[in-house]
């Protein structure tokens, strides 16, 4: 029976230099643009109703706002998967962004 002696096996320092870093450059854009996106979105959903409340539609224009923004919010994730599949993550991406 032959065994190894782990003492005398590789480094893991060794290994780790051969494999790429885990968090590159375009993950790290990616996740900036992602808290960007999701950012301007939840501000969105704070600010509209007390600003429609404000502008005198209400407790009922306020709760309409909101349910809107949450409609579309979820057509669009329904409807993201093919436009990622035709257009690509970067132009779908630069487009909910506007």
């Amino acid at each position: 029976m032959t065994t190894t002696d782990p003492r005398n096996s590789a480094s893991p320092t060794a290994a780790s230099k051969d494999r790429p870093p885990l968090v590159s450059r375009p993950l790290l854009l990616r996740f900036i643009s992602v808290f960007g996106a999701s950012a301007s979105f939840y501000l969105l959903l704070s600010v509209v109703p007390l600003y429609t409340r404000h502008s005198g539609a209400g407790g009922d224009g306020a709760g309409a706002t909101t349910g809107a923004l949450m409609l579309a919010t979820i057509a669009d994730e329904v409807v993201a998967p093919r436009f990622i599949e035709r257009f690509g993550h970067r132009v779908t991406l630069g487009a909910g962004l506007l």
